[in-house]
């Protein structure tokens, strides 16, 4: 009987084995950023109800503490081994639910890891109304003439 390797798992153990040199290749301003000896791995996020899915894990969850200060921030890491439609805007809820747990600020990183189709990945996700680009849209009455 052949023993199917856990691709995911092995991959997460590789870059928490290596969180340091990885930060140091892909994202060094967030090296620079952090105290060394704050870094903790958080337990494996589930979330629950994203759409088109039961349940989602989290891949990889770091804290460390800004250089010289006693706040924090999260870096999170998802792996992405095959081409996903709303990959994007599954980022956008695994960064909105992180942040409303821990309100804290967070550094995503997404790497894709797959061949093919070999096409440039959303940079951001967008919310847009026909008439505008929107995340949120603000109202501030005091700033509005009651007139208009």
């Amino acid at each position: 009987m052949t023993q199917s390797i856990d691709h995911d798992l092995l991959f997460k153990e590789l870059l928490t084995t290596f969180f340091w040199d990885f930060l140091a290749l892909f994202a060094p301003e967030v090296l620079e950023a952090a105290e060394r000896d704050s870094l903790t791995f958080l337990t494996q996020e589930v979330f629950n109800d994203l759409p088109g899915q039961a349940r989602r894990n989290v891949d990889i969850v770091a804290k460390l503490r800004f250089r010289g200060q006693e706040t924090c921030f999260l870096v999170h890491i998802e792996n992405q081994a095959t081409p996903q439609a709303d990959f994007a805007a599954r980022m956008f809820l695994y960064f909105a639910r992180l942040y409303e747990k821990y309100r804290l600020p967070i550094y995503p990183i997404a790497l894709f890891s797959y061949r093919s189709p070999q096409r440039p990945e959303p940079e951001i996700f967008l919310v847009a109304f026909p008439t505008k680009q929107i995340l949120s849209n603000r109202i501030r009455l005091l700033l509005r003439s009651w007139r208009k």
